[in-house]
C-alpha cells in the first residue's frame, strides 16, 4: 500500500476527487476505499476466470458435473490455433459477466428491499442531504467490487496449453482433454510435462506473466461498460481471501497441472504454491507486470 500506487488510479479510474483520494483508507482486508463517503462493496462477487476456462475447453460442460453450464464454443480438439481458443474463452468470459450481472442486480435490489441499513447511512456523506439510505445510492460514492479469480492458475494453463499443445506439440490436443476428464488418472506422464516442462508464473517469464496480465486487463475494462443498481462504477480486484480453497473445489483438473477440487493459488497476484522457483524478487518482476 502506497500512495504512488493509489491516488492517481484512484482518481483516473474511479471518479474520485483529489481531496477524497489522498484521504483514502483500508478496509478491513485489503480493498481499498475512501471513507465516510462511500458505499465501495468490494466483494460484489467473485469472477472465477478458471471455471471459465475449464467450459471452454470442453464445449461448455462442467468437468465435474458434466452438466452443460456454458456456451458450446467448441473444445481443445477443435481449436485450430491457440487464438482460436482465445477468442472462445474471451466469448465465454462475456457471457458468464453477463450472467453475473444479472445476478448483481438482483441481490443490489434486495439489499434495497430488505436489509437497508439506516445506521450506517446517518455516518455517510450525502445520505442526509439526499434523503437516501446508502443501499439507495445516497453515498457521495457509488461503487462495486468484482475479484478476478486467478491469475497465476489461468497465466499457467494458458501457457501449459501454447507451449506444449500448439508450438511444441509434445502433448496431442485429444490427449490432454481427456486427461483433464480424468484428473489425470492414468495420464501422469502428462500431469509430470504440464508441471516441469513449461515455465510458471512469479518467475520473471515475460511471455507467461503477460498471459495473466492480458486477461486481467480484458476483465477490468469489460467491468468499465457495467453500472451497478445504485447508478455507480464498477471497480476491479484480486484478492481471494479464503475464496481460492471453494473455488479449487468447483473447478475440475486445470492445464497448468493442477488435480480437481483442490485449491486455486492463495493470495490475489500470487504464483500458485511452490512454482515460484527464482526468489522473491522474480516474483516482484512478475506480479510488477500486471498493469
Amino acid at each position: 500500500f502506497n500512495d504512488e500506487a493509489i491516488i492517481q488510479p484512484m482518481i483516473e479510474n474511479l471518479g474520485i476527487e483529489e481531496k477524497d483520494a489522498r484521504n483514502y483508507a483500508i478496509v478491513g482486508c485489503v480493498e481499498l476505499t475512501t471513507h465516510g463517503n462511500n458505499l465501495g462493496w468490494s466483494d460484489a462477487a467473485m469472477f472465477n476466470l478458471n471455471k471459465v476456462l475449464e467450459l471452454t475447453l470442453n464445449h461448455g460442460k462442467c468437468l465435474l458435473t458434466k452438466q452443460q453450464i456454458g456456451l458450446d464454443l467448441g473444445s481443445l480438439e477443435t481449436y485450430k490455433t491457440y487464438q482460436d481458443l482465445e477468442n472462445a474463452f474471451q466469448k465465454q468470459i462475456d457471457y458468464f459477466i453477463d450472467k453475473m450481472m444479472a445476478a448483481e442486480k438482483i441481490v443490489e435490489k434486495a439489499h434495497q428491499d430488505y436489509l437497508p441499513t439506516a445506521f450506517l447511512s446517518t455516518v455517510i456523506d450525502d445520505c442526509l442531504e439526499k434523503g437516501l439510505d446508502v443501499t439507495r445510492g445516497g453515498a457521495k460514492y457509488n461503487l462495486s467490487g468484482i475479484q478476478m479469480i486467478q491469475v497465476a492458475n489461468l497465466a499457467d494453463s494458458l501457457a501449459a496449453i501454447k507451449e506444449l499443445v500448439y508450438q511444441e506439440k509434445m502433448i496431442s490436443k485429444h490427449d490432454l482433454l481427456e486427461a483433464l476428464k480424468a484428473d489425470f488418472k492414468g495420464y501422469e506422464i502428462i500431469q509430470t510435462m504440464l508441471l516441469n516442462k513449461v515455465p510458471k508464473y512469479g518467475n520473471d517469464v515475460k511471455w507467461v506473466d503477460e498471459l495473466g496480465n492480458q486477461w486481467a486487463c480484458y476483465f477490468r475494462e469489460k467491468m468499465k461498460r457495467y453500472t451497478n443498481y445504485r447508478g455507480g462504477p464498477y471497480h476491479t480486484g484480486m484478492y481471494t481471501v479464503s475464496a481460492h480453497v471453494p473455488m479449487g473445489e468447483n473447478v475440475g483438473a486445470s492445464p497448468d497441472g493442477r488435480n480437481a477440487l483442490k485449491p486455486l493459488a492463495d493470495g490475489g497476484m500470487s504464483p500458485v504454491y511452490g512454482r515460484d522457483l527464482q526468489g522473491p524478487t522474480a516474483v516482484l518482476k512478475s506480479v510488477s507486470k500486471l498493469n
